[in-house]
């Protein structure tokens, strides 16, 4: 390829050649300089090809052109350099091979070339380096090999150990999270059974619970009843209390009566003891009794007349009326038929104790030698030393016949 003048057509010469830098165009230096003279001002100039306005001589580059040389001097400076790189080469395999592969291409080159400079024993040069720098290849293509196994193994070592390492962070994590739960579930087993001893001690107090609610309704149904008898007791002591008082009313009253009767009558003689046929005094004795049913009291009043033509008189008085709400009882004056009494003495003889038949505990016998001796005294009436009741001074009623 020939580069030409875009002005004169001429081919340009080696540093002879301008081109403009912002269109590209070629010209010659003459050329370009005669066309600068001709512009108004001369360092605007415009390219005669496009018209496009350049500074000159800034934007004008001079070109230089290298010489063509022969194919062969070309291929021996190709080989030149091949040589230097088998000389720079090392025991890398990389490198060895790039040079066989120059080789290659030059002994590829070297035979299309045809130049009788190039002969057949550079040929046969370039074939014989290729086979040494193939054989010298092999050993390092196999080294290459090992290492690049060695490489892999080692890689997968690596990978290996830091599989292991990371397993073994991860087992620790492993073993601190089961020495957690371990701890976790201990509690846990631990608060179950103190959930179960509460439950087994809140279901022992439920059934002592449920034990004492039936001891308390027991209870509560016999304090019910317990008060009710209370008040059933009470308002019974009320009434005998009532009775009781009415009854004391009565005796006193029934004390003062017999007192006046008493007092009314003369008191009998102390010197001479009655007569067995004949009495010199009259007195009365009034005794007490209650009759078998409980609901009705009876009063008896007996007297007795000296007079051997007048015969005993009895009556009795009822108490009629129990009712608690009155201040005082009511009697009514019963007259039961009169019977016939024997006369009977002013003062009677106590019978003393019988000497043969002593008595046979120590009270009786203390009862006995405590007993009054003579009739004056009155008190204590024993038979056989036990005792029978009590006896008052005056006239005693005679025996039913």
């Amino acid at each position: 390829m020939t580069a030409v003048c875009s002005i004169c057509q001429e081919e340009l010469q080696n540093g002879q050649a301008v081109a403009l830098s912002l269109c590209g165009h070629v010209q010659c230096n003459a050329c370009l300089e005669q066309w600068a003279q001709r512009n108004n001002p001369p360092n605007r100039v415009e390219c005669p090809m496009c018209r496009k306005k350049h500074s000159y001589p800034k934007q004008a580059l001079r070109l230089f052109f290298e010489e063509e040389q022969s194919e062969a001097k070309v291929f021996r400076s190709e080989i030149r350099g091949v040589m230097n790189m088998v000389e720079r080469c090392d025991r890398d395999g990389n490198s060895v091979k790039g040079v066989i592969n120059e080789l290659k291409k030059l002994s590829a080159k070297g035979k299309t070339i045809n130049d009788p400079s190039v002969t057949q024993a550079t040929m046969s040069g370039l074939d014989a380096m290729i086979n040494h720098l193939s054989k010298k290849l092999a050993p390092l293509q196999s080294a290459e090999e090992l290492e690049r196994s060695l490489a892999d193994t080692i890689s997968q070592l690596d990978r290996i150990v830091n599989e292991n390492k990371r397993l073994a962070t991860q087992h620790k994590e492993l073993e601190r999270m089961l020495a957690a739960q371990r701890s976790e579930t201990e509690a846990r087993t631990q608060t179950i059974q103190a959930m179960k001893q509460e439950f087994e001690r809140a279901h022992r107090m439920e059934v002592q619970m449920a034990k004492m609610r039936r001891e308390y309704d027991v209870l509560k149904k016999e304090l019910e009843k317990t008060q009710e008898e209370k008040e059933n007791a009470r308002e019974k002591i009320l009434v005998l209390k009532r009775k009781n008082h009415n009854l004391i009313k009565t005796n006193e009253s029934l004390k003062i009566d017999l007192n006046t009767s008493l007092s009314a009558r003369s008191p009998p003689s102390t010197c001479q003891s009655p007569s067995p046929t004949k009495r010199l005094s009259r007195g009365s004795v009034i005794s007490i009794r209650s009759q078998s049913s409980p609901e009705s009291k009876f009063v008896s009043l007996v007297s007795s007349d000296d007079d051997e033509g007048h015969k005993a008189e009895s009556s009795s008085v009822q108490f009629i009326s129990d009712d608690d709400e009155e201040p005082a009882p009511a009697f009514r004056e019963i007259k039961p038929k009169l019977k016939p009494v024997k006369p009977i003495a002013l003062f009677q003889q106590v019978p003393q104790a019988s000497a043969s038949r002593p008595p046979r505990s120590v009270q009786k016998r203390k009862l006995a030698a405590s007993a009054p001796t003579t009739p004056n005294t009155g008190g204590l009436a024993l038979r056989n030393g036990k005792l029978t009741g009590l006896v008052m001074t005056g006239p005693k009623r005679t025996k039913r016949a």
